[in-house]
């Protein structure tokens, strides 16, 4: 059987045994693959845009031996190449927050017929918990899980229509707040986001325009709340310390 790190083993926990599932964005295909051998999945289909990935997920199913009727591969964009009412469990694992909802807001007529949402997001955690809401899905379930020192966010989505939580809730999942506030992993998530948060304030207020936007303004007072949080009254960091932090600031927050 496939063995998959914590990460995926994390996503993998949240399909319930009897399922459809469609692995978007699959890569090698071992969550597809381990959920089809440990009899969870009855039926899977895994797609990619690029056909490498693809081949070498098709390779997987070889020498695990899984070669049948209950697993399609197919090569697309999104969701544009699923049919409705095809699969129950939509999986979107290791893409940015905002491209996950975009993928998930250009086939409404796929997502509407699904009964779950297990989502990974890299990043934009809050545009993509924002988007859920605002579509009528709300957040059944959240996990935090650390691989290699990383720390990732695994959401489980199920239709309905709930109140949207608020600003800070988006931004470190409402279930997370509640489930981890007292755990190790829940302060350095703090600390990973507000790290992430300084370094895009501090690049903002070089700009007198940026400096007088709602978004400065948010972020300072997420900062802020998340600093109350570790009961601490850290300042925003210097360039000093920011340049021993990650260079690549994402998309979204």
């Amino acid at each position: 059987m496939f063995k998959l790190d914590k990460r995926l083993q994390a996503i993998a926990n949240f399909v319930p045994a009897g399922s459809r599932i469609a692995d978007i964005g699959s890569d090698h295909g071992y969550l597809a693959l381990n959920l089809l051998e440990s009899r969870i999945a009855n039926f899977a289909i895994i797609t990619d845009k690029n056909p490498a990935p693809l081949d070498s997920a098709r390779k997987n199913s070889k020498l695990a031996n899984i070669e049948d009727k209950n697993l399609e591969f197919r090569l697309g964009d999104g969701l544009s190449i699923l049919e409705p009412n095809e699969v129950d469990t939509i999986c979107i694992a290791g893409m940015g927050g905002a491209l996950i909802g975009e993928i998930l807001s250009e086939s409404p007529n796929i997502v509407e017929t699904a009964k779950r949402l297990i989502l990974q997001p890299m990043n934009g955690m809050k545009p993509l918990r924002t988007w859920l809401y605002r579509a009528k899905w709300h957040i059944a379930d959240e996990k935090l899980v650390e691989v290699d020192h990383k720390i990732y966010t695994i959401i489980l989505a199920e239709p309905g229509e709930s109140e949207l939580p608020t600003s800070l809730e988006l931004q470190l999942g409402p279930v997370i707040m509640q489930r981890y506030r007292k755990r190790k992993i829940f302060r350095e998530h703090i600390r990973d986001r507000i790290q992430i948060m300084q370094r895009v304030v501090l690049d903002m207020s070089r700009s007198i325009l940026a400096k007088r936007s709602p978004k400065y303004l948010e972020l300072k007072e997420t900062i802020e709340e998340m600093k109350s949080l570790l009961h601490c009254d850290e300042e925003i960091l210097s360039e000093e310390d920011l340049s021993n932090l990650p260079t690549m600031i994402p998309r979204s927050l």
